[in-house]
């Protein structure tokens, strides 16, 4: 009997919604993606070989500003 644990079971990709698109919003959604793709965050006083991660994991990221477009 096969079981319900492991790395065969199909998981739901994550789904972020990031609430403004200014410099938070932006900051956190490029360090998410890099953290997801493995990736030191470009915002760290950390070295790139400090804490490197291997896995990555899909996430979906949805942003919404109440602008069209960036602005500072």
């Amino acid at each position: 009997m096969p079981s319900n644990e492991g790395p065969n079971i199909p998981q739901a990709i994550p789904r972020v919604l990031v609430i403004g698109g200014s410099y938070a919003g932006l900051a956190a959604t490029v360090n998410l993606v890099d953290l997801c793709n493995g990736k030191q965050p470009r915002f760290t006083a950390a070295s790139p070989e400090e804490g490197s991660l291997k896995t990555k994991l899909p996430v979906d990221i949805t942003i919404v500003d109440e602008r069209d477009g960036y602005c500072e």
